[in-house]
């Protein structure tokens, strides 16, 4: 069963107001959460709730210390989800979005500076 989510974000990412010496690991946390999602999309594919609620974990907090607010939305979603409703079909349908969202900053920002 295929599940439509229509996602909004509500919020803005406001990267440029980051310290320099926080944007300076931009593109390095970026890249982390790229193959985080991968590791997301398996615990999706073995229907692991647990496992995806310790991935979106690991985002959530971090994400907004580099003011990337659309990712902390997206990923505290994801993680309510399989906290309390345990609908990987609502979860599964997130992720093209997760993943639209994460390729395009990554592209916006790959020319940062990276330690």
């Amino acid at each position: 069963m295929n599940i439509q989510v229509n996602f909004d974000f509500t919020s803005e990412d406001d990267v440029d107001k980051l310290h320099p010496n926080i944007r300076a690991y931009l593109t390095k946390f970026i890249k982390n959460r790229i193959d985080e999602y991968y590791l997301l999309e398996e615990e999706v594919e073995k229907n692991d709730f647990e496992g995806v609620r310790q991935v979106c974990h690991k985002v959530v907090g971090a994400a907004p210390s580099y003011r990337l607010f659309k990712m902390d939305e997206i990923i505290k979603v994801m993680q309510t989800i399989a906290r309390t409703n345990e609908n990987m079909g609502e979860i599964k349908a997130l992720l093209p979005i997760y993943k639209e969202y994460l390729f395009a900053i990554e592209t916006k920002y790959s020319n940062e500076e990276v330690k």
